[in-house]
């Protein structure tokens, strides 16, 4: 196929034959001992061939597993590593601009921070929004900054809850350069880190937020549900290394949706250039869309190496339609997908059976020459994942 292969295949036409599917499904050349764990290993974090597995567990219980395996969680990132434990204590005072470069630090901010001089950094710094509104006549927004050389780090960024308080956006990155995040807590949000240009290291971001496009009603959403990715970007630069990627709903991307030309109705050769390594994720539809909505790889590169992916494993696995009338798959063999629940086939090795709900990659150019993607295992047997 070279250069200009074609995407990744939806994971549903892949088991009609390809010898992909069988590394999705079980990790078929395998040697006994690389997967000797099996489906249903112990419980404890495992290290085989040099791989430590079953580092999964779900943050509605915590993290210590991830944080065992050495990847970030709740108790790990943010102020002092200590998750949100320190933001209580800090002085706090509502969001603003900051226009002037340096550092913040030791503070809570309970509205949005926008960030408008260059090298600014934000240390230790907690900043908890209610995103009541969520995003009806906008996004509900943590941080946005709108200029260059921005850091935040060991920071907290989060909605005050999943659902009518949560955020659509929990750092955006609006016409800046160089934007880094690094050893921070992002949660209670669908779109963690929005836009271009992103270098992220040792974050825990967990993408569990809903907003609703009219907010919320008695309890239930209004309208249109926002779409969730770890990152979304358009036309775009990212790394992402040493991360933790959670996403609950089986829907977009866990680590990146880059999209290709959105502004004009997408299509047309792709130029992202991203890299993920060296994480560990579990959820969402599919872990990447390299050139979301591409017609052709174009210039674009994709680096994918080193990550650790969950997957649950009770059989039987079926083939399920969504809401939406697109087909994905869950475990324990429930045919029923909603968003009011997109958990609850979920087990103690992660929420669904390839990866994301729909599987591995999509609109990912996987037999390019500018595409590296080795080194990736499954994190219950330690199988290879294939792209």
């Amino acid at each position: 196929m070279g250069a200009e292969a074609t995407p990744g295949l939806h994971p549903l036409a892949r088991i009609l034959g390809s010898a992909t599917v069988c590394l999705l499904l079980a990790g078929c050349g395998a040697t006994q001992h690389s997967a000797r764990l099996g489906l249903h290993g112990g419980k404890v974090t495992t290290i085989v061939k040099g791989k430590q597995l079953n580092c999964f567990e779900s943050p509605s219980t915590g993290t210590a597993k991830e944080e065992a395996c050495g990847y970030p969680g709740l108790h790990n990132t943010g102020p002092g590593g200590e998750g949100a434990a320190k933001c209580a204590g800090y002085p706090s005072e509502a969001g603003k601009t900051i226009s002037s470069s340096g550092e913040v630090r030791e503070k809570e901010f309970t509205s949005k921070l926008t960030i408008s001089a260059t090298n600014v950094t934000l240390n230790d710094v907690c900043v908890i929004v209610n995103g009541e509104n969520n995003y009806e006549g906008g996004a509900a927004q943590g941080i946005v900054i709108s200029a260059s050389k921005a850091t935040v780090e060991n920071s907290v960024v989060e909605g005050k809850n999943a659902t009518n308080e949560s955020l659509t956006e929990a750092i955006t990155s609006e016409n800046s350069t160089s934007p880094v995040a690094d050893n921070d807590y992002l949660a209670n949000c669908s779109d963690c880190l929005m836009d271009d240009n992103w270098t992220a290291e040792n974050d825990f971001i967990w993408a569990n937020g809903l907003p609703y496009s009219e907010g919320y009603s008695g309890g239930k959403g209004k309208g249109e549900r926002a779409h969730a990715e770890s990152l979304y970007c358009n036309n775009c630069t990212a790394s992402m290394n040493h991360d933790t990627f959670i996403l609950p709903q089986g829907q977009t991307a866990t680590t990146i949706f880059a999209a290709t030309n959105e502004q004009i109705g997408g299509g047309g050769a792709c130029s992202n250039k991203l890299s993920v390594t060296n994480s560990f994720m579990v959820g969402g539809g599919f872990l990447i869309y390299e050139c979301g909505n591409g017609s052709s790889v174009g210039t674009a590169s994709l680096t994918f190496t080193g990550n650790d992916v969950a997957r649950c494993t009770t059989t039987p696995l079926v083939e399920v339609t969504s809401e939406q009338g697109d087909g994905g798959s869950q475990c324990k063999g429930d045919k029923t997908y909603t968003t009011a629940e997109p958990l609850k086939d979920a087990d103690s090795h992660g929420f669904y059976p390839y990866g994301g709900f729909y599987g591995t990659a999509s609109y990912t150019y996987c037999e390019a020459s500018s595409t590296n993607w080795s080194g990736n295992h499954w994190d219950d047997n330690g199988a290879p994942l294939g792209c």
